[in-house]
């Protein structure tokens, strides 16, 4: 499965790169910030390499706020996160996987509140980070708050507190936690929104996007 990914990607690739005549364009896309900071670099420099003529306006936020500006037609294309897929029935699902608790175990004390780094609200991954604590009565304060992927790693990192995350989005220098005091989170789902438009630069970064994080 994985060879006949990368053999479809190099084939649309290649299909994409010497398409005459050459797309161009303007296409607007949303995405939430800790995508952005794990993901868009390599985006940006392939898909930009593929298609030199074609200027990505990229801008980072909540997932309330990408729909927001999205249902006013300020993006062409967002990535969204939720905690249940019929959130969005339009969406194009790209991945489902659970949310994981995240830094050092020895900071979980039964006899305290659970100390969290989470990012303020709308977001959807503090918004089920502390429902879950609440539907099973584990008393909680927050301790840092960060709009910022880079942030909360750092705070984490300090042993500030433990956050939330997608378990493929865990850095490499944080560790999932899996002991009996933390409640089991719910999945996270990320799906891709368009407007039904049929325009060649839109439906190429949609397509790019969905090979990248599939």
């Amino acid at each position: 499965m994985g060879y006949a990914r990368q053999i479809f990607a190099l084939h649309h690739e290649a299909i994409d790169r010497f398409k005459h005549p050459e797309l161009e364009g303007e296409v607007r896309f949303g995405l939430p910030e800790d995508f952005a900071s794990i993901y868009l670099s390599d985006v940006l420099a392939d898909f930009s390499r593929i298609h030199p003529r074609i200027l990505l306006n990229i801008q980072c936020d909540f997932t309330v706020n990408l729909l927001s500006r999205f249902k006013k037609k300020e993006f062409d294309l967002v990535l969204v996160k939720m905690n249940r897929p019929e959130d969005f029935p339009n969406g194009l699902d790209v991945w489902s996987e659970p949310l994981r608790w995240v830094g050092d175990a020895n900071l979980i004390d039964h006899q305290k509140p659970l100390p969290l780094v989470l990012a303020p609200n709308p977001c959807v991954y503090r918004a089920s980070a502390i429902e879950t604590l609440e539907k099973t009565s584990v008393p909680w304060r927050l301790v840092f708050s960060s709009t910022s992927y880079a942030g909360t790693v750092a705070a984490v990192k300090a042993g500030l507190g433990i956050t939330v995350m997608p378990y493929t989005m865990i850095p490499h220098e944080l560790h999932a936690i899996d002991l009996p005091l933390l409640p089991k989170l719910a999945d996270a789902h990320v799906s891709l929104l368009k407007h039904q438009a049929n325009q060649a630069p839109v439906n190429s970064l949609e397509q790019f996007v969905l090979q990248k994080l599939q």
